[in-house]
Formats: structure tokens, C-alpha cells, sequence
């Protein structure tokens, strides 16, 4: 049920936003097409959220996190734009969950997105990549 959750998120960002996010796609096995938009998609946006940080899927999001994370390890900063991409999109994920639909965050990823909160900026960007690196 958590990668169906975020598919669920991700697929209404693409929708509403018209951006896809390959690096992240492969992340969550989300393949173009499966899911048909629905309003009950955006009706039931919270508990989306409250499924994906539930207990149940605790660390989900983390481990993806962390996997992209890992993949822009391996990548020279000026090709890492769709990998930090897709980081940029968890933060949002966590930054929604966390302020606007009030979900508990484990205490990394809670810091993550706070620490990490300006990812559109260029230089935040490098920061990071450049922690990753680490």
C-alpha cells in the first residue's frame, strides 16, 4: 500500500504540474498510464498522506530517499539535475505531510525537510549534492 500511495501522490503532481520525474518514476515502479485520474484521487489526497506515513509504511519514504540519494553519489553534480529532481520531490512530500496535513515524520526525515526546504535553489541543490557525496 506505500508505493501505491506515492504513485497515487506522484500521479497527481504529474497531472497537476504536467512534470514527470523519470529518476523518481523508477524509484516506485511507476509506469505512465496505469492509473486514470480520478477526483476521488484529490478527494482522498489526505489519506494518501496518512497512508504513506503511517506505521505501516514506516521508512518508505526514507529508503527512497536514501536511494536516490545513492544513485547521485555516483553522478557528476551537472548530470545530477533529475536525481536531485526527484529528492526535491520527496521533500515536497515530506514538507506537505508534515505542515499541511499534519503526519508524524521519522526524526531524519523530519529534519530532512526542514533542513533541506529550498531544494529550487541552485545552491541548495550543490549542497546537497555535495553532502551526498560524503
Amino acid at each position: 500500500m506505500c508505493q501505491l500511495a506515492m504513485q497515487v501522490i506522484y500521479f497527481i503532481f504529474v497531472h497537476q504540474n504536467g512534470r514527470r520525474l523519470l529518476a523518481f518514476e523508477s524509484c516506485i515502479n511507476y509506469i505512465d498510464g496505469d492509473l486514470v485520474f480520478l477526483e476521488d484521487f484529490l478527494r482522498n489526497e489526505p489519506a494518501m498522506y496518512e497512508e504513506l506515513f503511517s506505521p505501516g509504511c514506516n521508512g518508505y519514504v526514507l529508503v527512497l530517499l536514501k536511494k536516490l540519494m545513492t544513485e547521485m553519489k555516483e553522478l557528476k553534480l551537472e548530470d545530477s539535475g533529475e536525481v536531485l529532481d526527484g529528492i526535491e520531490f520527496i521533500q515536497n512530500v515530506g514538507a506537505t505531510a508534515l505542515w499541511k496535513f499534519k503526519c508524524d515524520l521519522t526524526a531524519e526525515l523530519d529534519s530532512f525537510v526542514r533542513e533541506y526546504d529550498r531544494l529550487d535553489v541552485a545552491e541548495e541543490r550543490k549542497r546537497l549534492y555535495l553532502f551526498a557525496q560524503n
